[in-house]
């Protein structure tokens, strides 16, 4: 039996995708335009990763946000 692909449930996932990356982007944006520049801190693992990159400026804040949520994005599967 062939099966069709459903295109009706594939557009949700694209629109949710399109905000995802729309709201990361927004994101970055405030990190790297007010947050770094002005030295506030944020919260959560973004505030840790500001911490670090203030103390030791050695690893870039994103690459940093991406090491630290590794064990959660696999452990979300």
């Amino acid at each position: 039996m062939k099966m069709k692909p459903k295109i009706r449930n594939l557009k949700p996932v694209v629109w949710n995708c399109v905000l995802i990356t729309a709201g990361s982007f927004i994101c970055a944006v405030a990190i790297n335009g007010i947050l770094i520049p002005k030295h506030f801190l944020s919260g959560g693992f973004t505030g840790l990763c500001l911490i670090v990159y203030y103390g030791y400026d050695a690893i870039d804040v994103g690459w940093l946000y991406l090491l630290l949520n590794i064990p959660f994005l696999s452990s979300a599967g």
